[in-house]
């Protein structure tokens, strides 16, 4: 008999047991009041997260040894997979991306159970019981309804399925891990905020131990999304790097939330105001997390990304969301009014008044977002009809608050944390605000192939933030002891936030400059025939057939002259895998460029030796994933701040 399903079984169900001791220890300590069960329950994660870390290394060489008595490795792998898509598809299906969520709580937890100490025993219990019942609820859903051990009763294959075409790709080997490190990790801001209204009181000692577990999950989350969206570009082959889709905005909902959080807490934190707005925001980012792992689980919506289609498996997540999600609001409705009025008062017209602005601005885009996600899957449940909500509707309610979250980080970053007069204000930093305009709109009218008026709203915006961070950065400096001097008085998490922000008006500026300016021809070549295509001189050099480990490929040679004389050879294919001989997947074939990239696809052949063949230029599209650095740059150097400048 196989001992891999027992082991993988065996440990996930001790493990289960763990969270369930862990949880029901802490509600000992907290009714007992007994420093001897909260230091009992600190010692439990780490035997947890050895369980799943067992079950996870178990399930990693079930599928390197291509042990098809395991159903789950006979339905996403097979002898020809190469090993590193081999080792990646543990998370490339539904039952092992569930066992990633939870070794990723289990180490969340652990991380925790490091970097608590300072805090109260009794509030460390808190945070640990409620990690613990979410543990063990996640691994009741995996044990009770998508165990990656099942193993087959009868006749094993000899050799297994395929793993997902679009999976087998290093972006997706790293997409969903760091995108789940995102998705766990905010269950820490979760479990604090039960915990601070489970305890009915709270003190800034909360507040500062939650802020790398709100910055780094951000920080991850950030990443994870930036690398679905360059995987969307260059793997799906047509070029676009951000579709709408439902599983793609299940990844951006906690992310527009969690900006609110960052700022929020920083407020909490540094001021002692909005301590019940942290604690909503904190409940409301898990609360995002969750409800995207029941669109991509659930099967109430169709994507490339989603893993499951099972109703039954759907309805249990939906029921964790609302045990969950719904036990967290209803504590809030309950309890929230204490922690308002130890929030202390500020004005509008400050740097806090704005900050609180931004999080306002998130928690919107946010909120459209969803609307937009959600409104046809209500819909089709109540047979109200069938209605696709697209990129139209999302560009048109996101631009907006967009333009206007902009303008408010560039303000908020100016004000002091005091009451500030209007008119002064205007006075001193109007220019900076007129001259950012009218660079915007040289910029626009002399460099960009047309003005429009889009574009030149967000150019104009992007500088503002530019130059309101880098004014602020002269002014500290000057203060400190001149630019060498005072610089190296500067805090770390100061240099975070001029990152962050020049970080996002970066990729704010890539978006709507390549959607707005992107060229695509769509051409008939023949091997040998050259095209201009704009600026550029296309030569179809060679079509040729070659064969990768697991599949065969059509692939086409170009040769692209810029206009700088510069020749780049291109080469595009058409991919059919072993077990999808009859479906083509398209690889793309891009070559960067700082201002703009020549994205090519190769298409059908349409008769007479031509093929088709789709040419796009795509300018400042690279500035959008520069961006995203940024903003990860930003938040993981906000983490650090012993200097108060």
């Amino acid at each position: 008999m196989n001992s891999i399903p027992t082991i993988g079984q065996g440990m996930l169900e001790l493990a289960l047991l763990m969270g369930v001791f862990q949880g029901m220890c802490a509600s000992l300590g907290v009714w007992r009041k007994s420093p001897l069960f909260f230091r009992l329950t600190a010692l439990t994660p780490y035997f947890q997260f050895g369980l799943l870390s067992l079950a996870f290394l178990t399930l990693f060489f079930a599928f390197l040894t291509n042990d098809f008595s395991v159903i789950y490795v006979a339905e996403h792998s097979n002898r020809l997979l190469p090993i590193r898509y081999r080792l990646s598809a543990v998370w490339g299906g539904h039952e092992g991306s569930m066992l990633l969520w939870v070794w990723i709580l289990g180490a969340w937890t652990v991380a925790f159970a490091v970097k608590s100490r300072e805090l109260p025993l009794d509030f460390q219990g808190r945070v640990f019981g409620v990690l613990g019942f979410l543990s063990a609820l996640f691994l009741w859903f995996i044990v009770g309804t998508s165990n990656p051990f099942a193993s087959y009763e009868g006749g094993i294959p000899l050799d297994g399925g395929e793993l997902n075409p679009l999976l087998q790709d290093i972006g997706l080997i790293l997409h969903p891990p760091l995108l789940y490190l995102g998705y766990v990790g905010f269950s820490i801001p979760f479990a604090f905020a039960v915990a601070v209204l489970w305890k009915g009181d709270a003190t800034l000692l909360w507040a500062k131990a939650l802020r790398p577990f709100v910055l780094l999950p951000w920080s991850f989350l950030t990443v994870g999304v930036a690398l679905g969206s360059w995987w969307a570009y260059y793997e799906l082959g047509w070029g676009g790097w951000w579709f709408w889709d439902p599983v793609e905005n299940a990844s951006l909902l906690p992310w527009l939330v969690g900006i609110g959080l960052v700022h929020s807490l920083w407020m909490t934190e540094r001021r002692n105001q909005l301590q019940a707005w942290t604690v909503l925001l904190s409940i409301f980012t898990f609360a995002m997390s969750l409800l995207g792992t029941f669109l991509v689980r659930s099967g109430v919506l169709t994507s490339v990304h989603a893993f499951a289609s099972d109703p039954e498996r759907g309805i249990f997540i939906l029921a964790l969301f609302g045990v969950t999600v719904g036990g967290g609001l209803w504590l809030y409705a309950a309890r929230g009014r204490l922690l308002a009025r130890l929030s202390m008062e500020f004005h509008f017209f400050s740097k806090e008044g704005f900050m609180l602005l931004n999080t306002v601005l998130g928690v919107m885009a946010a909120a459209l977002v969803l609307l937009g996600t959600l409104y046809p899957i209500i819909l089709e449940a109540f047979d109200l009809g069938k209605i696709s909500v697209g990129p139209p509707y999302f560009n048109k309610v996101f631009t907006p608050v967009v333009i206007l979250l902009l303008f408010s980080m560039g303000i908020g970053v100016l004000l002091r944390s005091i009451s500030e007069p209007f008119m002064p204000f205007a006075k001193k930093h109007g220019a900076g605000f007129v001259a950012s305009v009218c660079a915007a709109f040289l910029i626009t009218y002399f460099l960009a192939p047309s003005f429009k008026w889009l574009v030149w709203s967000m150019i104009s915006l992007s500088a503002w933030v530019v130059w309101s961070v880098l004014f602020k950065y002269w002014e500290k400096v000057q203060r400190a002891g001149g630019v060498w001097k005072g610089t190296l008085k500067l805090s770390p998490r100061f240099f975070g936030m001029v990152l962050a922000h020049l970080g996002f008006a970066m990729a704010m500026l890539g978006a709507v400059w390549v959607i707005a300016y992107e060229v695509e021809h769509d051409l008939s070549m023949k091997i040998g025939e050259r095209q201009q295509v704009g600026s550029l001189r296309i030569e179809l050099k060679d079509i040729r057939t070659i064969t990768g480990p697991n599949y065969m490929a059509i692939q086409g040679v170009l040769d692209v002259t810029k206009p700088n004389h510069e020749e780049v050879i291109l080469m595009p294919e058409k991919r059919f895998y072993k077990s999808q001989a009859n479906s083509a997947m398209t690889e793309a074939a891009i070559h960067p460029g700082f201002f703009y990239d020549i994205y090519i696809s190769l298409g059908e052949p349409i008769g007479e030796g031509a093929w088709a063949v789709r040419i796009q230029t795509k300018p400042l599209v690279r500035w959008i994933w520069l961006g995203a650095i940024l903003i990860l740059a930003g938040g993981v150097l906000a983490l650090f701040s012993r200097r108060r400048i």
